[in-house]
C-alpha cells in the first residue's frame, strides 16, 4: 500500500484503526479518488432511476386497472341504456297500435 511506504513502520498499527473508506481514499491518487466518486454517483443515480421506474410502472398499472374497471362499468351502463331504449320503443309501438285499433 502506498501510504504504508510513506509512514514509518511504528505507525502501521495505527493505520489499522482508520476506517477502510478513509484508508482507501488516502491511498488513492486524486484521479483514482475522482473516478471512485463518479462511480459511486452513477451507482446511486442508477438506483434512484430504477426505483423511479418501478414506481412509475406500478402507478401506471394501478391507473390502467382503474380505467379498465371504469370501462367495464360504462359498458354495463350502455347495455342497460340500450335495453331501456328498446323497452321504450316497444311501449311506443304498443301505444300506437292501441290508438290505431281504437280509432273508428
Amino acid at each position: 500500500m502506498r501510504l504504508q511506504r510513506l509512514l514509518p513502520s511504528a505507525l502501521s498499527p495505527c493505520l489499522a484503526l482508520i476506517s477502510p473508506h478513509f484508508r482507501s481514499s488516502l491511498a488513492q491518487t486524486p484521479e483514482e479518488q475522482f473516478a471512485h466518486e463518479i462511480a459511486d454517483f452513477v451507482a446511486k443515480r442508477e438506483d434512484n432511476l430504477a426505483q423511479e421506474e418501478r414506481w412509475r410502472n406500478k402507478f401506471m398499472r394501478r391507473i390502467g386497472d382503474k380505467f379498465e374497471h371504469i370501462d367495464a362499468r360504462l359498458d354495463h351502463m350502455n347495455e342497460r341504456f340500450e335495453q331501456l331504449a328498446r323497452a321504450c320503443s316497444d311501449i311506443k309501438e304498443s301505444l300506437s297500435s292501441l290508438r290505431s285499433s281504437q280509432s273508428p
